[in-house]
């Protein structure tokens, strides 16, 4: 395969993957608009905002396409911290999580962008390729966690959990020939040629795959139980 294919390959990879996420975002703010109910874990959130935050504004892609999609998917979240403000509350029965809510979320974001930061100044993650596996992994989990604690599909979808599992999916597959070199300090955004994929995210990913699958598995059957069709449910 030629150094241009990859390179086609590999934006189209990226656009793909874009794709996905932002479709999941959108579909994330409708669903909590319509339920009033915050239709991302907050712990999920508050990483996905501050890596978004994080690798669009302080370590500045190279490439205006990346920073478009990055700073489109920023903005989304912007949209999605007001939901989470207002409605974030509502999801939990204990007293001093309702009455204290405005302070505990602050915390969360504060916690999310120093560990953030932290792992990327230690460890020259500029690109945050590891620590958006890892935040994924971790989204994955959160996301079944609200789905069984809530016992019910409010705030959740069948094509919130599709737009999940292959952005992510997307994402892997991109990771198998364009993976940053892994503690360097070099940002490059360009996929100016192959790479192959670091050790780390061959054990992470599977996790994430099931996890997702799960998810996916556990909303149909969820909405199945309360009478809907998931496939018409936006």
């Amino acid at each position: 395969m030629t150094l241009d294919t990859y390179h086609v390959l590999g934006e189209s990879l990226r656009a793909t993957c874009a794709f996905f996420w932002i479709s999941t975002y959108l579909l994330i703010i409708r669903r909590g608009t319509k339920d009033r109910l915050s239709a991302m874990p907050m712990a999920a959130f508050a990483l996905n905002i501050c890596w978004e935050g994080i690798f669009s504004f302080v370590f500045m892609p190279d490439d205006p396409k990346v920073t478009l999609a990055w700073g489109t998917c920023f903005f989304l979240d912007a949209v999605i911290l007001v939901q989470v403000f207002r409605f974030g509350r509502d999801d939990f029965e204990h007293p001093g999580v309702r009455t204290h809510w405005t302070p505990i979320l602050l915390v969360a974001l504060v916690s999310a962008f120093m560990v953030l930061m932290g792992f990327t100044v230690q460890f020259g993650d500029r690109l945050g390729w590891f620590t958006g596996f890892l935040q994924n992994l971790l989204m994955s989990v959160l996301f079944i966690a609200m789905l069984l604690r809530r016992n019910s599909v409010r705030g959740q979808s069948l094509y919130i959990a599709l737009g999940k599992f292959l952005g992510t999916f997307v994402a892997f597959l991109l990771s198998i020939h364009w993976s940053p070199a892994f503690g360097t300090a070099v940002v490059d955004h360009q996929l100016r040629g192959p790479t192959p994929m670091p050790a780390m995210i061959p054990w992470v990913y599977p996790l994430i795959f099931v996890f997702d699958v799960l998810y996916i598995w556990l909303v149909y059957k969820q909405s199945r139980a309360e009478g809907i069709d998931p496939w018409r449910r936006l």
